[in-house]
């Protein structure tokens, strides 16, 4: 269900997304309070469907209206994941060895799940090591990694304007292991100058870190924001 009515609730603006919270807070639990009964019962035999709404920062925003959360903030990451675009395996995967391409998944993977906990923790949130009953799982992954310039058999350092572009998918269960909450975002990592650079792996990693930053540090404030709506529908 598109709630229309409720869109554009963080516009791009120069204001910052932490100085919305009241705002989003307000029109998420009026969004979910206002959907049809017909749609809530059933959610209830429909392992929760998610209901899609508008946000400024991710392609796609969609919440349960109801959940069974944890008593305190407390969540589980599970393995993250990376997979290189097909369009940049067709170009690179000849020019590129398996063990610098598992290498970047790898690092990646890990720069995703670092970045994720930096920012939960820094909100408040216990990180537990394995999945509990009393504790969110959250799934995240890389999808269609596409590094403009790869580390190739003859060059190291090339110049470009943009270093790639990646898609982030997170998706949050609640303690009855049911998809409560989901984000999903496509973005251009981009440069440093806005003109041609050189780069190579490390600065790669770093721009990229950069956008991976951003993605975890939004997630978290619709994580709490989404999860204070729903505490106030019971």
């Amino acid at each position: 269900m598109e709630i229309n009515r409720f869109t554009c609730f963080l516009n791009k603006s120069t204001t910052t997304l932490a100085n919305k919270k009241e705002r989003f807070f307000v029109i998420l639990a009026i969004a979910l309070i206002m959907l049809p009964n017909s749609i809530l019962a059933a959610n209830i035999h429909n392992k929760m469907a998610l209901n899609p709404i508008e946000s400024a920062h991710f392609d796609s925003f969609k919440v349960a209206d109801t959940a069974a959360l944890p008593l305190a903030r407390k969540i589980f990451i599970q393995e993250t994941s990376v997979n290189f675009s097909d369009d940049w395996l067709k170009q690179f995967k000849k020019t590129t060895n398996k063990r610098y391409r598992e290498g970047i998944q790898n690092r990646y993977a890990k720069m995703l799940e670092k970045k994720l906990k930096e920012n939960l923790v820094k909100a408040g949130w216990t990180i537990v090591e394995r999945s509990q009953t009393d504790a969110l799982t959250v799934n995240a992954q890389f999808k269609d990694l596409h590094i403009t310039a790869p580390d190739t058999v003859n060059l190291r350092h090339k110049l470009i304007y943009s270093v790639g572009k990646v898609a982030i998918i997170l998706e949050v269960q609640d303690t009855n292991n049911k998809p409560f909450f989901t984000l999903e975002d496509r973005g251009n990592a981009g440069g440093v100058t806005g003109t041609l650079f050189e780069t190579d792996r490390a600065l790669n990693y770093s721009i990229f870190s950069r956008l991976t930053n951003s993605w975890a540090s939004n997630f978290v404030i619709y994580l709490d924001l989404s999860m204070d709506a729903l505490a106030n529908q019971t």
